[in-house]
């Protein structure tokens, strides 16, 4: 059996198994989620959530795989310019609204895959943890209570994961309160059949108790691990030196594959751009009353 077999077969078709890449800026770490998503659209039903950072219009290229549902905030606005090609190659895009970022959870198509457009509007760090602690909060509440059975198992793709689960040091003031939510339940997340895939710029700039549970990692360039991972350590010359189209799988055991070649999909600027229009942000930093989101279900 290859590597990419014994990936597909030990990960994507388990649920909740979380997956980080790992790689300096411009290594590809995007084109490596193309791939995941790729893979898991074809070896599992997952539900898949995406969330937008609002970079090339790169959530375009998630067309090609499955019908998009574009989630928005409700009294914002998108505007997706598609050109003839992506007529042609395109499975359908369709856009909803929501009023409370908490319920999004509520309103995912297992059809489609889920990309929730929110951090493209926010421009301050305050807001940003208000919000994302509420969402995340919630993911935590909604699949205890089973809630959310009729999209799992579930993927949850987050690129530069940093940004929500920061190491000390490294992230804006207030995001650390997202973080340590996040690492209280990313365990118990996983043993309710969801899963993150997730990228990163360093092993270091997550949180460690975080960075813990991920067993599954895609090093690209640029990938540097210490001495809290000493089999991985003596090989941080192989990962400085990979090319972009070029990765390594690594698995739980910390054994790895040989250098893999992985397929370059299109940018998403080349089927079309995506335009966000941002308002003030009150209604949406409210919502941390659990007793209020109960009585909302």
């Amino acid at each position: 059996m290859g590597w990419q077999e014994k990936f597909e077969r030990e990960c994507l078709k388990i649920p909740g198994q979380h997956i980080l890449e790992i790689g300096i800026t411009g290594s590809g770490k995007t084109q490596g989620l193309y791939w995941i998503l790729d893979g898991l659209t074809h070896s599992s039903n997952e539900t898949i959530v995406w969330f937008d950072t609002g970079k090339s219009s790169e959530f375009l290229t998630l067309a090609l795989f499955k019908p998009l549902n574009v989630m928005i905030p409700e009294t914002f606005e998108i505007s997706i310019l598609l050109n003839e090609r992506s007529c042609d190659e395109l499975h359908d895009i369709h856009i909803s609204q929501f009023d409370d970022p908490r319920l999004i959870w509520l309103n995912l198509d297992p059809n489609k895959i889920n990309v929730l457009s929110l951090y493209p509007y926010i421009h301050d760090p305050e807001t940003y943890a208000k919000i994302f602690s509420a969402i995340f909060k919630s993911l935590i509440y909604l699949a205890h209570d089973a809630h959310l059975d009729y999209v799992t198992p579930l993927s949850i793709f987050f690129d530069e994961f940093h940004v929500v689960a920061p190491a000390q040091g490294h992230g804006e003031e207030g995001v650390g309160k997202v973080g340590s939510i996040i690492q209280l339940n990313i365990e118990k997340l996983r043993s309710l059949k969801v899963r993150f895939v997730a990228t990163t710029q360093g092993w270091f700039k997550i949180r460690k108790g975080v960075r813990s549970s991920f067993n599954w990692l895609l090093v690209r360039r640029g990938g540097y691990f210490s001495n809290d991972q000493p089999k991985l350590q003596r090989f941080n010359s192989l990962f400085q030196s990979l090319k972009n189209d070029e990765a390594v799988i690594v698995y739980p055991s910390r054994v790895f594959s040989d250098v893999m070649h992985l397929p370059l999909y299109p940018n998403g600027e080349e089927f079309g751009r995506v335009r966000y229009r941002s308002f003030a942000f009150e209604k949406f930093t409210r919502g941390n009353n659990f007793l209020d989101l109960k009585n909302k279900i």
